[in-house]
């Protein structure tokens, strides 16, 4: 017993200095490799910790490249503040506060991880763009001469965002499965939204619990008639 109580006591410290010091993230790809107004848009592709995931950039005005590696900060969206700690704390659009901007960046991100949206290069870019406008209204006009969106691409991401930051603001919330992964510093990448992948349903889950439990009865009826030749 004393050497679990140690052994937990090491588990605890060791998830203290990982949660003090921060997540090891690397990019490692662009995704599907889509492309709009001469930017990659989201999906991308990283390590959090050394486990590969599907990350979304919330931060436009960032330049990082495949192959940066740097330390992060996991938040959830009920710990943004006007202060922080996520990367952006001025809210871009009148009416809105900086939690209303990361719910609505959220929603976003979810309807952005929809297999049917991801896989289209339309849809990814606006979904992306539309997430970047939230906190760099200037996103639009891309990197340069050459790089600006058309008005009709403007029009449909305008259009997404708008939709998102009302809905925001008239308390539809994203799903908890929503995570902040704020750099530290703040300047050393960009700042990322990951969505977990949803426990199995609950009938499922229960299936399988069953079928484990009939399982573990069925060895242990057979344990006992093995030991003691007769099943009490």
């Amino acid at each position: 017993m004393v050497r679990i109580v140690r052994f937990l006591k090491v588990v605890a410290l060791l998830c203290f200095v990982s949660s003090a010091f921060g997540t090891q993230m690397k990019l490692t790809g662009v995704g599907n490799g889509y492309v709009m107004g001469g930017v990659y848009v989201g999906p991308y592709t990283a390590t959090i910790g050394g486990v590969p995931t599907e990350v979304i950039c919330d931060d436009f005005t960032t330049d990082i490249s495949v192959g940066m590696t740097w330390t992060a900060d996991t938040n959830t969206l009920s710990q943004v503040t006007p202060s922080g700690p996520q990367k952006f704390t001025i809210p871009e659009w009148q009416g809105y506060t900086i939690q209303n901007e990361y719910d609505a960046a959220a929603l976003l991100a979810e309807q952005l991880m929809q297999p049917s949206n991801m896989n289209n290069p339309a849809l990814a870019g606006y979904y992306s763009y539309a997430i970047w406008t939230i906190f760099d209204p200037s996103a639009v006009n891309g990197y340069g001469v050459g790089h600006a969106l058309t008005p009709t691409q403007v029009y449909d991401v305008d259009a997404l965002r708008t939709s998102a930051l009302a809905n925001a603001a008239g308390g539809q919330v994203p799903s908890e499965r929503v995570t902040v992964y704020t750099p530290n510093p703040l300047r050393a990448s960009q700042e990322y939204l990951v969505v977990s992948t949803p426990e199995p349903p609950a009938p499922a889950t229960l299936g399988f619990d069953l079928l484990a439990l009939a399982a573990l009865v069925y060895l242990m009826r057979h344990r006992i008639v093995r030991e003691t030749g007769r099943i009490d």
